[in-house]
């Protein structure tokens, strides 16, 4: 339970760091 939760922070925190740049980029 704890490690599937920690994974799906994981991954959420990746794909915010893969959405942020993406957001900027599009900005510009």
């Amino acid at each position: 339970m704890s490690f599937n939760y920690t994974t799906h922070t994981a991954l959420q925190l990746s794909f915010l760091l893969l959405l942020i740049p993406s957001l900027i980029v599009g900005e510009f």
